[in-house]
């Protein structure tokens, strides 16, 4: 349960990428089994999933990624961008860095270039979105301005990825 989790622990799997994974306190706790790939991979066929964010938001798409057996095709770095394809090359998980969202429409722009993927005729346009702004510290008065600017750009993507692929195109804003 719950407290399997608490008592749990980062552990490295490999030395070479410094790539953790967390172990639970208790083997026999059902918490892995709560997330199907299966499931994952029947709904998001054909679609592309951008994550925005900072480091935290970069780990949430790393370990997507690992949960649906996804294999890079581009990771800059800790502070840049990533694509993988999953889902036998039917999905695409991307992410871009970007720690308080300034000019989304420009960080959105890089993100979606064209990358040759390896057998797949995907579109890099994303048709869901998960973004965050992480606990960077700004003026109230800039904060706001920014989430009217994000408010804004969300507003006309979304619009834009309905008409063009005919989805409900989701967004979610995941809190820090």
């Amino acid at each position: 349960g719950r407290s399997d989790i608490r008592r749990g622990k980062w552990v490295r799997e490999d030395n070479s990428t410094k790539s953790y994974r967390w172990s639970l306190a208790n083997d026999k706790c059902q918490y892995n089994n709560l997330f199907s790939p299966d499931a994952f991979c029947n709904r998001m066929e054909n679609q592309v999933v951008l994550f925005i964010g900072d480091s935290l938001t970069k780990e949430m798409w790393r370990s997507l990624v690992a949960l649906t057996n996804g294999v890079d095709v581009l990771n800059t770095g800790v502070y840049g961008s990533g694509m993988a394809q999953t889902c036998s090359n039917k999905t695409q998980l991307t992410y871009f860095r970007s720690n308080q969202l300034r000019d989304l429409q420009h960080d959105v722009a890089r993100s979606v270039v064209p990358i040759e993927l390896h057998n797949s005729s995907l579109a890099n346009f994303p048709t869901s979105i998960v973004m965050n702004t992480g606990s960077w510290y700004q003026s109230t008065d800039v904060y706001y301005s920014i989430m009217v600017e994000a408010i804004e750009f969300i507003r006309a993507w979304q619009e834009l990825c309905k008409t063009d692929s005919g989805s409900r195109c989701p967004f979610v804003w995941r809190t820090t």
